[in-house]
C-alpha cells in the first residue's frame, strides 16, 4: 500500500487500514474512500518508538539501526537514547516522522485527523464520518494513559519545529 500499487480487496470490503504511507495513487485506486489518520505528539511519539524498541531488543530491526548509529553511552537509557536522536538529529526518519509520511500526501487532504491524545472524541467523530459503530479499545499498550514524558524530554520540542508545524494543529 505504501507504494502505491493496487491490492485485491474482497466485493465487501468496507474499512482498509493499517500502518502504510499515504500515497497519490490511493485515490485514484479507491476514489470513494475516507482518508483517516491518527497522530500524537512528536516527542510522545518518539518516546514511545524508542520504549518499544527497547522492548523488542535484536527482534525489531530499528533496534539494530539505534545500536548501530548511536554512541554506546547513549544507549543506557530510553532518556539518553531520545536526547541523543533529537538533539543531534542521528537517525532522521526516526526525528522526521511526520514530514516525511506527509509528504506525498499533505495531512490537509485527509477526510479525518484524530489525536491520540482526545482518542475518544476522534474515535466518535470518525464513527460519523464513516457511518460504522467504532468501539474503543486499549491494545498495543505498554504504558499507562496517565503516564507524562520527563520533563527533560518536554524541552526538547523546540528541536521538532517542523513535526508540530504539520501535526500541533489536530493535538
Amino acid at each position: 500500500m505504501s507504494k502505491g500499487e493496487g491490492i485485491w480487496l474482497p466485493s465487501k470490503a468496507k474499512v482498509l487500514h493499517g500502518h502504510f504511507k499515504p500515497h497519490i495513487n490511493h485515490i485514484k485506486t479507491f476514489p470513494n474512500a475516507i482518508r483517516a489518520v491518527w497522530v500524537r505528539d512528536p516527542l510522545e511519539r518518539i518516546w514511545s518508538f524508542v520504549g518499544h524498541l527497547l522492548a523488542l531488543k535484536e527482534k525489531h530491526p530499528h533496534y539494530i539501526l539505534l545500536k548501530a548509529k548511536l554512541p554506546k553511552a547513549s544507549l543506557k537509557s530510553q532518556e539518553s537514547i531520545v536526547n541523543e536522536l533529537i538533539l543531534n538529529n542521528t537517525i532522521e526518519a526516526f526525528t522526521n516522522t511526520y514530514s516525511r509520511f506527509f509528504n506525498a500526501v499533505p495531512i490537509d487532504e485527509f477526510s479525518f485527523v484524530g489525536s491520540k491524545h482526545k482518542y475518544e472524541e476522534g474515535l466518535k467523530q470518525l464513527s460519523d464520518l464513516t457511518e460504522i459503530e467504532l468501539k474503543t479499545l486499549q491494545v498495543n499498550r505498554r504504558t499507562s494513559q496517565t503516564y507524562q514524558l520527563p520533563s527533560s524530554i518536554k524541552r526538547l520540542e523546540s528541536h521538532l519545529p517542523h513535526e508540530y508545524k504539520i501535526v500541533g494543529d489536530f493535538l
